[in-house]
């Protein structure tokens, strides 16, 4: 018995060296409460720079520091070019192309995110970016600024076609440095997802925990009792996605 739990150890053992090491970088984040969420997790050496705009100096370049909430001063913000492994996962506010932001575009005061991301990319250069905004982005801009040194792959991604019922869809964009990083594989970005979305896990009445006659004793709206006999109707036995 003891010989087989120290096989399964050294078994384990290299099950973790196979796996691929993620060591988390920098992060951003301008809610406070987010900031204190990423500085618990991830550990007190970890910078969490304040504003995205603050990457920014006063003559609109990349600056060299920039205000960090994990250590309460100025941080050196990473202005190197990427490593051949490292992968970019960000990008500016979506006001400027939402209802929310009444889409005034490059007018709205709030564009400076926008400018300040894509003058941090140009510098990082980063093999794989992931960015994500609201349907309504301009993605030619996108295309416009970084087309020439990058390979672009777009998605659009609706939680309802994963068993959500929420309408909150959004584009995805994956940007490969050219040289650096490529899409191999038969399928598009978009196809690769809807693949994703295909696997039925669970059954329509999974995501209502309670009953009907439950829901009112707790005061439920009549929207939600709409929602779910609307779900009851039209989808009878039907399954939905889920990434679980």
């Amino acid at each position: 018995q003891q010989q087989q739990q120290q096989q399964q150890q050294q078994h384990q053992h290299q099950e973790r060296r196979q796996m691929p090491r993620v060591r988390l970088g920098v992060a951003c984040e301008i809610d406070a409460r987010c900031q204190h969420v990423l500085a618990a997790t991830h550990g007190k050496e970890r910078c969490v720079f304040k504003d995205i705009g603050s990457f920014l100096d006063g003559d609109g370049n990349i600056a060299r520091t920039a205000p960090c909430a994990t250590h309460g001063r100025c941080c050196p913000l990473p202005c190197e070019r990427a490593g051949r492994t490292e992968v970019d996962i960000s990008g500016p506010l979506c006001q400027m192309w939402s209802n929310a932001g009444k889409r005034l575009r490059a007018s709205d005061p709030r564009y400076y995110t926008h400018i300040a991301y894509l003058k941090h990319r140009q510098i990082r250069q980063e093999p794989v970016r992931i960015f994500e905004n609201v349907v309504a982005y301009n993605e030619e801009m996108l295309m416009e600024q970084l087309g020439e040194t990058c390979e672009i792959h777009v998605a659009r991604i609706d939680p309802r076609l994963l068993g959500y019922s929420i309408a909150r869809p959004r584009l995805y964009f994956l940007i490969l440095e050219k040289g650096r990083a490529t899409w191999d594989n038969d399928l598009t970005f978009q196809e690769t997802v809807a693949l994703l979305a295909a696997k039925p896990q669970l059954k329509i009445k999974d995501y209502f925990y309670k009953r009907m006659k439950d829901m009112r004793k707790r005061k439920w709206t009549k929207v939600k009792e709409r929602i779910l006999k609307q779900y009851q109707e039209s989808c009878p036995g039907k399954l939905l996605y889920d990434f679980t």
